[in-house]
C-alpha cells in the first residue's frame, strides 16, 4: 500500500542520519532503562559477597554499569533538551510517529486542531522537516553520527532499533502512522486506529 503523501516526504528523510529515529523512538524508555540499571547496578553491589566473582572483577563490572547508566541518563537530558525547545504543535508530531503516548496523544489531541496543521501530504512534509530539526538540535548538544556510534554502539536495545530503520523496516509503523493520521483527519475510524490506540497503553508510564 502506498501512503499518500508520504512519498517525496520519505525521499527528504532519507538524507538524514537515521540516528536520530532511532533516538526517538527510544526516547519514551530511556528513563525507566536508566531506572533497570541503577537496580542493576545495586544488586550486584550486594552480591559482593560472592566468593566467584573476584573483588577486582567486581569493582570493574560496576565501574562499566556506571558508565552505562551515565551514558543513557546523558542521552536522555540531550533529547529532553532539543524537544524541550519545540513548539506544542511539533512535539504532537512526534507523538504521533515516534512515541505514541496514549495520555500524550489524549492531551493533544485536546489542545490541537489538528486540521491546522494543513493538508495530509503537508503533514508528512511538516514530518520530514522537523526530523531536520531535530537532528540539528541533537547535533548542537553534541550527539553527531560519531559520538553515537562510539557511545552507544554496545547498547543491543539501541542499535537493534537503529539497523531496524537502516533495514528499511519501518514499513510497518508508516502503516499503523497512517492509520492514525486519517482518523485524525475523520476519514477513518476503523479497527486499525482502535487496536493502536489500544497499544498505545503499553506505552504509557
Amino acid at each position: 500500500m502506498r501512503l499518500r503523501g508520504a512519498g517525496c516526504a520519505k525521499r527528504e528523510e532519507t538524507k538524514l542520519e537515521n540516528y536520530v529515529k532511532a533516538v526517538l523512538y527510544v526516547y519514551p524508555r530511556l528513563e525507566r532503562l536508566e531506572k533497570d540499571c541503577e537496580e542493576h547496578i545495586r544488586n550486584r553491589a550486594f552480591m559482593s559477597y560472592d566468593y566467584r566473582t573476584t573483588t577486582e572483577r567486581l569493582s570493574e563490572e560496576l565501574a562499566e554499569e556506571i558508565i552505562r547508566k551515565g551514558l543513557i541518563r546523558e542521552l536522555k537530558r540531550k533529547t529532553d533538551a532539543a524537544i524541550g525547545a519545540l513548539k506544542k504543535e511539533e512535539k504532537f508530531l512526534l507523538e504521533l510517529r515516534y512515541f505514541r503516548r496514549k495520555s500524550r496523544l489524549k492531551q493533544f489531541c485536546g489542545e490541537t486542531d489538528f486540521k491546522e496543521i494543513g493538508s495530509e501530504r503537508n503533514y508528512y512534509r511538516r514530518q520530514a522537516k522537523l526530523l531536520k530539526k531535530v537532528s540539528g538540535a541533537l547535533q548542537a548538544q553534541g550527539l553527531t553520527k560519531e559520538t553515537f556510534f562510539s557511545d552507544y554502539a554496545r547498547f543491543d536495545w539501541l542499535m537493534s532499533v537503529y539497523r531496524f530503520i537502516e533495514a528499511g523496516k519501518e514499513g510497518r509503523n508508516a502503516a499503523k502512522e497512517h492509520s492514525l493520521v486519517e482518523f485524525l483527519y475523520g476519514k477513518s475510524t476503523g479497527p486499525t486506529f482502535r487496536e493502536l490506540w489500544k497499544k498505545g497503553k503499553k506505552r504509557d508510564g
